[in-house]
This record gives structure tokens, C-alpha cells and sequence, in this order.
């Protein structure tokens, strides 16, 4: 019996060279590549959003106006929103210059004005600290041409890249 696992033991042939060197190229590829992903990935930060501080502030047209005082955002993750108690916009991008909504909750906040905002950026990339946007309403896609109605008014941001709420405030008009 021994003799027989002897002889077994001496017939069995290793793996060829070529299919070695072959496993050897892959696995070391595949650490590589695996080592790398993990690497880059270090430097990034948690994937949360910067809140926003801003002032906010209505002028004797009914605008609400808000500045950023601190914080930093990726503008093109962010959305804003203004609703009160019976209208709602619906939530707009905010890029540098005139952006409006026509599909909010209830579409126009009067019989012919949509929401309208007016974004002036120092960097068109961020929202940052000395930044300003116009809120009110307009006839078409333009920037704000008529103030709010007067009312309690809610002004939400969020980061929609980590669905995040940035900035909420309520401004009395």
C-alpha cells in the first residue's frame, strides 16, 4: 500500500511552467488594481454636504434676498425649493444667473408669475460665502421681475448628490 502512494505521489505531474507564470500575472494584476481603487479612494472626502450660512433678508419690493456667509457647495449638486402654506415650487437648480419653475406643486404662485430666482456667483462652480441669490416671481423663464406675496416663506437648498438639506430658513415678506 505505501508503494502504491509512493508511486502516485512520484507520477503526478506539477502545473506547467507557462500556466504558473500565467496565474502568477493575473493574481498580481488583480492585488494592483484592487490596491489602487482603495488608494484613490482615501482622499476623498465623507460624501457629506457642507452646510450652508446665509443672511436673509426682504427688500421694500417683496424680494427675498439670501447672501452666503459661510460654507462651500458644488452649485451643480444643488437645488433650491420656496413653499408657504398653499404654494410650492418645485426644486430648481441653482446655477449662476435666471432659473424658474414652471412644474412645481402648484405651478404658478399667482395666475401669472412662476418662482424665479437670480444667482450672482463669485465662482460659477461653488456656492460660497459672498454669494447671493434673488428670490421672487417672473412671467417667464427670466429673472425674478415681481416680488413674493406677503406670508410666511420657506427656502430650502439640498445637495442632491448625498440628498442633503444645506440651508433652511422661513422669511416673513
Amino acid at each position: 500500500m505505501i508503494k502504491k502512494i509512493r508511486n502516485w505521489v512520484k507520477d503526478k505531474a506539477g502545473v506547467s511552467p507557462i500556466i504558473a507564470i500565467i496565474l502568477m500575472v493575473a493574481i498580481t494584476v488583480v492585488l494592483a488594481a484592487t490596491i489602487y481603487v482603495w488608494v484613490s479612494g482615501m482622499g476623498k472626502t465623507g460624501g457629506g454636504a457642507t452646510a450652508l450660512s446665509a443672511t436673509t433678508w426682504v427688500d421694500g419690493n417683496s424680494y427675498i434676498h439670501l447672501r452666503v456667509d459661510g460654507g462651500k457647495a458644488t452649485a451643480g449638486n444643488l437645488k433650491i425649493r420656496i413653499y408657504n402654506d398653499t404654494k410650492s415650487s418645485g426644486w430648481m437648480e441653482i446655477t449662476d444667473g435666471a432659473a424658474y419653475d414652471a412644474s412645481g406643486d402648484n405651478g404658478k404662485y399667482n395666475n401669472s408669475h412662476y418662482f424665479a430666482i437670480d444667482v450672482t456667483q463669485e465662482n460659477t462652480n461653488y456656492l460660497q460665502a459672498g454669494d447671493e441669490i434673488k428670490i421672487g416671481g417672473a412671467k417667464s423663464d427670466a429673472a425674478p421681475t415681481v416680488g413674493l406675496p406677503s406670508g410666511d416663506w420657506t427656502i430650502e437648498i439640498k445637495d442632491v448628490q448625498s440628498n442633503s438639506m444645506v440651508y433652511h430658513t422661513t422669511v416673513t415678506v
